[in-house]
């Protein structure tokens, strides 16, 4: 079962009192916790089942890192239909690491440093700790399409591009 459906059958609130802002390394049951509303989203949320098909056959590791405001609207949207892919694929091979910034975006200041962070959310690609995508703020279609055109371009394989 889903981190999130175990949040939902326990009978997760969907209200949050006061805007909840978590920092530094996070994990998904730590964010859902404190927000599980994003639950009850993240559960409603329906991704292309093409894109899904494709995530789930993906056979190269990579590391998507998720730098998000938990007090971000937008990071409310985007994050809970990324849980749906991740859940959906169910891909060993696709890691996540999850970063929560301080709504000055300053700390913690490593991660704003090093991640090049000045939006959130971002979702930045990693194959072989070398960035070969990112999206920032808002996706140009959707999380899935755009994760997936970063990871298979057109050609349907992981794209050789890296960045430093």
């Amino acid at each position: 079962m889903a981190v999130f459906s175990l949040f939902l059958a326990a009978g997760a609130s969907a209200v949050s009192v006061q805007p909840v802002e978590l920092v530094g390394p996070l994990t998904q049951e730590e964010i859902l916790a404190a927000l599980p509303e994003w639950a009850h989203e993240a559960a409603a949320y329906l991704p292309d089942p093409e894109i899904v098909a494709r995530f789930h056959d993906f056979n190269r590791p990579v590391v998507i890192r998720v730098v998000i405001g938990t007090w971000c609207p937008d990071c409310r949207r985007h994050l809970t239909a990324f849980f749906r892919l991740i859940e959906l694929a169910d891909n060993p091979v696709i890691s996540v690491e999850y970063f929560g910034v301080s709504r000055d975006k300053l700390q913690p200041e490593d991660i704003v440093r090093d991640n090049r962070i000045e939006r959130v959310p971002t979702f930045i690609v990693l194959d072989e700790g070398c960035e070969i995508g990112r999206i920032t703020e808002h996706p140009r279609t959707t999380v899935e399409a755009d994760l997936a055109e970063i990871l298979f371009g057109d050609a349907g394989h992981l794209k050789d591009r890296r960045f430093r």
